[in-house]
């Protein structure tokens, strides 16, 4: 018997650095991270870790492993495995995000350039569509039946013309939408970057697609319905520069450390929260969905929401 212990660590911020609303210090309070949750695994082979722990319903939530193993937890004991890594039908190389929707979890494969829908009920797998152009892709997300992917990773010798946001349908055709690199009016590197963070997502909020950009330092917005793409700035404190592009490859790591880099929002009722971090530091700031902030300070844990 394996005891997984799950540790939700949360963070309170109170005041706004903007100063025309209230307080100009912003304060962070940590709850000590004392273990909130313990999962009991009697199963094989045994969940290696979690890097994910999504809540599913009142008493069930699906977890993902340093090994790229997708279970469920019921009660807080493992009920079982969605699909395995292999090379097979219905099978995945890696998670690279997922997303769920009613009783299906959809897991993006990038190395296999598939998505794969699992009954989170059965197990069994009703869903498996592929397209090599997903390879490209960084995050994905379901919504209203079509799965939505963008290519974030961008370099400055990408054309102003370049689609960067698709939708992909159940037959596998891609689609492009009014999104492209002259769109997001932002510099980048002559090389790609290099980052991965866990789980590249698209969640929607009251009809509207929401997403973070490396190096655009916006938060994004494209609206389902009218098909209109928004944004709002990001407070940060990275470097300015006049063009990333003029930055030689071997000078990439050391400007790196000088950027404030976004991890994709959190998305709540009435506000949004979004992770970044500089040079070893984390941060955390709470915005309204008209972009004003409400808060925002370093804080001591990297915070993983589910």
């Amino acid at each position: 018997m394996y005891i997984l212990i799950v540790t939700l660590v949360v963070v309170v911020l109170a005041g706004c650095q903007s100063s025309d609303r209230g307080p100009t210090s912003t304060q962070v309070t940590p709850v000590p991270p004392e273990p909130s949750r313990y999962l009991v695994d009697e199963g094989m082979p045994p969940v290696a870790g979690i890097i994910k722990y999504l809540p599913v319903g009142q008493d069930s939530a699906l977890t993902v492993d340093f090994e790229g193993g997708v279970y469920l937890f019921i009660d807080d004991r493992r009920a079982g495995m969605l699909g395995r890594r292999a090379r097979g039908p219905c099978e995945y190389e890696e998670v690279t995000s997922l997303s769920v929707v009613g009783d299906t979890v959809f897991i993006f494969d990038r190395r296999r350039t598939r998505i794969l829908g699992y009954s989170i009920g059965t197990g069994e797998c009703e869903a498996e569509v592929s397209h090599p152009d997903l390879i490209r892709v960084g995050k994905f997300g379901r919504v209203g039946g079509w799965y939505y992917v963008l290519h974030s990773s961008v370099t400055s010798w990408f054309p102003e013309d370049y689609v960067l946001l698709h939708r992909l349908d159940d037959e596998g055709t891609l689609e492009p939408l009014e999104l492209t690199v002259g769109d997001i009016q932002a510099h980048f590197f002559s090389q790609g970057l290099q980052l991965r963070s866990w789980g590249g997502e698209i969640q929607e909020h009251e009809g509207g697609l929401y997403f973070t950009i490396p190096l655009s330092h916006r938060v994004w917005r494209y609206e389902i319905q009218s098909g209109e793409a928004e944004w709002f700035e990001i407070v940060h404190s990275s470097l300015e520069l006049a063009d990333y592009g003029d930055v030689e490859p071997a000078e990439q790591p050391e400007v790196l450390e000088k950027l404030e880099m976004k991890l994709d929002p959190f998305l709540f009722d009435d506000h949004l929260s979004l992770r970044s971090y500089k040079n070893g530091t984390w941060y955390l700031g709470l915005y309204t969905y008209d972009g004003d902030l409400i808060a925002k300070d370093s804080v001591a844990e990297f915070i993983r929401f589910t």
